[in-house]
């Protein structure tokens, strides 16, 4: 199985750029950073929406009811102890 690609904030907001700057279609930029076109719009899509917050991430955090139990999703960047943390 293969694993999933994983792009920093960084260059989800440069594809970004790229796509409005450049002028160029959307399947060539996207062909030029080795990405499908369908990601650039996802991407545009959520920073549009987001604004400052998009791609910020989030951690795992863990289940008030079960604290070893980590289920659910937070965009705290980081929890104290907790192993699923980065």
């Amino acid at each position: 199985m293969e694993k999933r690609q994983k792009f920093t904030p960084e260059f989800k907001r440069e594809a970004v750029r790229q796509l409005r700057d450049s002028g160029k279609p959307a399947a060539v930029v996207a062909r030029e950073l080795g990405i499908p076109r369908n990601r650039i719009y996802k991407w545009a899509s959520d920073l549009d929406q987001q604004g400052a917050a998009a791609f910020s991430g989030s951690t795992i955090t863990r289940h008030p009811s079960n604290p070893h139990h980590p289920t659910r999703y937070s965009d705290s960047p980081y929890i104290p102890d907790c192993p699923y943390s980065p």
